[in-house]
């Protein structure tokens, strides 16, 4: 009896394994033919999200081969060589079977052009420095600041760098409306210059910048409809708790 349930095991665990192997070499069987006939090969690459990195530049950094299979590409190894690009501050890259691929991308978001008498940078959202594209030439809405010194001259001043980071943060955090404003900025001593598109200087200091965007939006909420802060050509909040206005 003990014999013959071995015997019966045996036997059930090699049909097991026959239709284990038939089954895998029916669906190898269906991917070889697929691949054969070309369903799977890429045929469509859908690229989102991008309006400073472009559509090319993503191209080339996916190293897609003609006729390349969607079930072969490493998608982890693919977004690394997607996020070596300077404005791309993630990617998303997933499959439509049988034959699309998706690339959704989130650029980085520009903050400030910085123009140094050598090169100019732009910083973003994160204090990351990055080469000068044309597009912001024209790109009113970008806050611009000059140095006549040379990059290489202040590009381990950490310290002025930060603080300039920091006060444009906040000043978004804070009073976005204004940040949209300024055309100009410029560091001075314990705070920065803002020039707006209306030729109004106003001055701030480095510390309780929140405290000084609410002084600024509660003088704009006295004004009115008597008078507009770009009528006057300097507004100065660096006394604590004060507003100094000079009229035009």
């Amino acid at each position: 009896m003990f014999n013959k349930l071995n015997i019966n095991k045996i036997g059930d665990w090699i049909i097991r394994l026959i239709f284990t192997i038939l089954f895998f070499t029916f669906i190898w069987g269906i991917y070889s033919y697929s691949n054969y006939l070309g369903i799977f090969n890429i045929k469509t690459i859908n690229i989102s999200g991008n309006s400073i990195v472009s559509k090319e530049e993503i191209l080339n950094q996916l190293y897609l081969l003609e006729n390349e299979s969607s079930i072969s590409i490493d998608i982890s190894n693919q977004q690394e060589q997607v996020n070596v690009l300077d404005y791309v501050y993630s990617s998303q890259i997933y499959r439509e079977f049988p034959s699309t691929i998706h690339v959704s991308i989130k650029e980085r978001q520009p903050m400030l052009t910085m123009k140094f008498s050598d090169t100019t940078l732009v910083m973003d959202r994160t204090g990351m420095l990055l080469p000068f594209v044309e597009q912001f030439e024209n790109n009113l809405f970008l806050p611009k600041t000059f140095y006549k010194k040379s990059f290489y001259t202040i590009k381990d001043n950490h310290v002025e760098i930060k603080s300039l980071y920091n006060t444009l943060n906040n000043v978004i955090s804070s009073y976005s409306d204004l940040y949209f404003n300024i055309s100009k900025v410029s560091s001075i001593n314990n705070g920065m210059q803002f020039i707006t598109f209306d030729d109004t200087n106003i001055y701030i200091k480095s510390e309780d910048i929140e405290m000084q965007m609410i002084i600024l939006k509660n003088l704009e909420k006295t004004l009115g409809e008597h008078a507009l802060i770009s009528d006057y050509s300097s507004v100065d909040l660096r006394i604590p708790g004060q507003v100094i206005v000079r009229e035009k």
